[in-house]
């Protein structure tokens, strides 16, 4: 799959500024090419997820961002989170007021677009179901993230559940991490965030580097972190 990672929307437009901070003489600013690209959740490549997150943050006196949050979502919370993480890698020329720093609100947008998405045929499909139905995990799995991904014709998000499900229940990590995408994000399924924990819990004791990164991400929501 050939995958280009971009930031196209590149200006910055700032924000009503909130609370304690008061109107800005000069709005922060930054060249977004020296920003660190976010980089692209495995799961949601594998899965052929694209779309567009717009987010709001705010950029202190030093120029480095205290805050972010999404102010239009991908539909997709791994993208989401991962645009997050990369906006607060990013410093800025921060906002003056009276020729001092001040802080501000300021909001962008990040574009995730994937140059080709694989479709599969019907003979190839057919294939790959008597694969699954043989029950390697391998094949099972390369299934269920065809079912999962909107593209397809096979997309078919319960029934990449029901597959799933046995596959996990016997501790295979990479099955026990997508499901746990699954309840994360109700797809093909009710949502269920302590669900999506005990299935991310074994699989990133396992050294799943996705499972770790949901688990880590489902944790600091659980602080009441903002989505």
């Amino acid at each position: 799959m050939s995958v280009t990672r971009s930031l196209l929307r590149a200006a910055l437009l700032a924000l009503g500024l909130s609370g304690a901070t008061c109107a800005a003489d000069t709005p922060a600013a930054a060249d977004i090419n020296n920003c660190a690209k976010p980089e692209w959740p495995k799961e949601a490549l594998r899965l052929g997820q694209h779309g567009k997150v717009t987010l709001e943050f705010l950029v202190g006196e030093d120029g480095a961002v205290r805050d972010a949050r999404i102010a239009g979502s991908s539909g997709y919370p791994l993208l989401d989170v991962a645009a997050q993480d990369g906006i607060r890698r990013c410093r800025f020329k921060p906002a003056t007021k009276d020729g001092q720093p001040v802080e501000s609100w300021m909001k962008l947008q990040y574009v995730w677009t994937l140059d080709t998405t694989p479709r599969y045929d019907e003979a190839t499909l057919k294939t790959m179901r008597e694969a699954a139905a043989g029950g390697a995990p391998d094949a099972v799995l390369r299934l269920a993230r065809v079912q999962l991904t909107p593209a397809q014709a096979a997309f078919d998000p319960p029934a990449a559940v029901a597959a799933l499900r046995p596959l996990a229940a016997r501790g295979n990590a990479a099955a026990q991490t997508l499901l746990g995408y699954c309840f994360e994000t109700g797809t093909g399924v009710q949502r269920d965030r302590a669900q999506a924990l005990a299935l991310y819990t074994p699989a990133a004791a396992a050294g799943d580097a996705d499972a770790q990164r949901g688990l880590a991400r489902l944790n600091e929501q659980g602080k009441g972190a903002r989505p």
